[in-house]
This record gives C-alpha cells, structure tokens and sequence, in this order.
C-alpha cells in the first residue's frame, strides 16, 4: 500500500472522525480515527515519503481509537502489506496490532 498522492483518493483525510472510504491502489479503506495526508514536519510524524497516516492510539482520551480497515476482498490475498511505524512527536508507549479475517 503506497499513500503517495497518485494512489490515493481522496489524496488527504484531515478529520479523526471522518468514516469516508478512501481509495488507495484501487483498493477501499475505512480509516476512522485516522489522520492521511502531509505530514507535521518533525518532532511531528514519522513518514516514508511525502504522505503519512497518523492513527489516533488507544489510550488517547480526546476520541475512538484509530484503525485502518480494507473493504475489498481480495479473492488471491493481500500478499504483503507492510507499515513503518513511529510515535508521533515526543508520544511514548504504544504497539501496532494487525487483525487479519
């Protein structure tokens, strides 16, 4: 999965709360409580590229925790989908869980 702007559609998701589906690689996600798009230059996000996902954490107090969900099924698989993952500023203490159905 690339967020670079060409994949992407909507290009950038600036809302936690938004439940839009967004489009990348012509597959559909659903990505609540997740911020996609340019990123805070440091200390802010973490990024591979010029586009990011910050995805709110679990413990986070101000909103639903963040997830990233695909809607398409992919009758071959997904095959390999990897995240470079980082804390958001000076954030501490979280871990990545990757739920597969």
């Amino acid at each position: 999965m690339d967020f670079e702007p060409a994949n992407t559609s909507p290009s950038n998701k600036n809302s936690y709360a938004s439940l839009d589906t967004i489009t990348i690689d012509s597959i559909r996600w659903v990505m609540p409580g997740v911020h996609l798009g340019n990123p805070v230059i440091p200390p802010g996000d973490f990024f591979n590229g010029s586009r990011s996902a910050r995805i709110r954490l679990t413990g986070n107090t101000s909103g639903d925790p963040g997830y990233m969900e695909m809607q398409d099924d992919l009758p071959s698989g997904a095959g390999y989908i990897s995240f470079n993952t980082a804390m958001y500023g000076n954030k501490q203490r979280a871990t990545i869980t990757v739920i597969q159905h």
